[in-house]
């Protein structure tokens, strides 16, 4: 049996300004401290761009691995991972934001409803060119695209999110095809699947008409 060892990123390893906060954040977060030890990274793009003084800004760019995200073409094993870090690197921001108290209450929930409609956008847009690639792209009679366009309902809907929470979607198409069928699994799946990254969100589409038989 081998064993990942990571070394941990401790508070001595921040400048004087953040030290005693890094302490106080670390000791309230494993998932903090794990995600500083696990990504190399992390804590000179959140340095350079100012990310734990402020909040949510262009589309979370700040947080974004590598700087940048895969072009739209990219393998989907590779969105799946890089969507995985991402979201760790989101939740990190504002969990240190939250637990140093940069933020107010009010604030959190913001920014975590707007990183998960974010993320579902950004989701949504692949799971459509990988349908697409795959069945053709729903159209109306006339050659236009039809699109499908994802509602977040519940706590996503009324910007409450929380950490763990789960994310309540329906989805509203013009017509019944089946390419929309084809494209909401992918989009759930693209969300909801649990890889050596993680996962994005749970999603529960019970709130739809007549429930789990809708």
């Amino acid at each position: 049996v081998s064993l990942l060892r990571i070394s941990p990123m401790h508070s001595e390893d921040f400048p004087p300004p953040l030290r005693d906060e890094a302490a106080h954040v670390f000791g309230c977060s494993d998932f903090v401290a794990e995600s500083f030890a696990r990504d190399a990274e992390l804590w000179s793009d959140l340095q350079r761009h100012a990310a734990l003084l402020q909040l949510r800004t262009t589309g979370g760019r700040s947080c974004w691995p590598g700087d940048s995200r895969p072009e739209l073409s990219a393998p989907e094993s590779e969105w799946q991972a890089w969507l995985r870090r991402w979201r760790r690197r989101e939740m990190v921001r504002i969990a240190w934001r939250d637990l140093s108290g940069r933020a107010t209450l009010e604030e959190t929930l913001e920014d975590l409803s707007a990183f998960a409609d974010d993320a579902v956008a950004l989701a949504t847009e692949v799971a459509t060119l990988i349908t697409t690639a795959r069945y053709g792209a729903a159209q109306y009679a006339d050659g236009s695209p039809m699109p499908l366009v994802v509602v977040g309902m519940g706590k996503l809907g009324g910007e409450e999110l929380n950490y763990s929470s789960d994310i309540d979607l329906i989805f509203i198409a013009a017509d019944r095809a089946g390419a929309y069928l084809d494209l909401g699994q992918q989009l759930i799946d693209a969300l909801a699947r649990t890889t050596g990254e993680g996962f994005l969100y749970r999603v529960d589409m019970r709130l739809r008409p007549w429930g789990r038989s809708g």
